[in-house]
């Protein structure tokens, strides 16, 4: 009895250190926005956000601050590859690789990066261009 708890002692330590070793970190390099006031008084906004990642990170969030009567509509959201290329990401279901959905009661923006499946993160920078009106 006290060699099997010695064994599954040992098999946890043999499992969960390598997983104690590995970090999660999130960093914005870089955020830049450009706006623009349409005629109609309405304002376009692209945000271009370089996120950093290291470890199981799979989904990523953009919540707006909106004041009293205010509302967003998230027109569009890409990301870009290494060729430069700007890709959409599908509108809908985020338990999906590349899609995204926009929770308009939390003012909160939510799209897949990795599935869960993926090899973790290793100090990549991810490019992601949101447009909103």
């Amino acid at each position: 009895m006290i060699l099997n708890a010695f064994r599954l002692f040992l098999l946890f330590f043999v499992i969960a250190t390598p997983l104690a070793g590995q970090g999660r970190s999130l960093d914005w390099d870089q955020i830049s926005v450009d706006a623009y006031l349409e005629p109609d008084g309405s304002l376009f906004v692209e945000e271009t956000q370089l996120i950093r990642m290291t470890g199981d990170w799979n989904v990523a969030y953009r919540r707006f601050q909106l004041g009293w009567g205010q509302k967003i509509e998230v027109l569009s959201l890409e990301r870009r590859e290494a060729t430069g290329e700007w890709v959409p990401l599908v509108k809908g279901d985020t338990f999906q690789i590349h899609h995204f959905e926009y929770n308009w009661q939390e003012h909160e923006l939510k799209w897949r990066s990795r599935d869960i499946m993926d090899p973790p993160f290793d100090n990549q920078i991810l490019v992601y261009r949101i447009k909103e009106i």
